[in-house]
């Protein structure tokens, strides 16, 4: 994921992910370039996303949708890369 969306989408928490973020983070996520991130195993991932309430997953999917449609414009093609 984008760090820049990543950051968008916890705005609304008043959450940031900085560099000092990322260092604690980091036996979890790797950086895949340079404004890329991504967890370093699918099991560590799918236990965060599973410790979500079903309410905080739609959440943060609806707000997923909107910063993506907003990077993406009406490109639907541009918008490949932002997922």
């Amino acid at each position: 994921m984008r760090l820049s969306s990543l950051n968008s989408l916890l705005a609304e928490d008043a959450l940031h992910i900085d560099e000092a973020t990322r260092e604690d983070l980091a036996r979890f996520l790797e950086p895949e370039e340079p404004d890329r991130i991504r967890f370093r195993q699918a099991v560590v991932r799918d236990a965060a996303y599973e410790r979500l309430s079903f309410a905080r997953r739609r959440q943060l999917h609806a707000r997923a949708a909107a910063i993506t449609r907003e990077a993406g414009g009406d490109d639907l093609d541009g918008m490949v890369d932002l997922l």
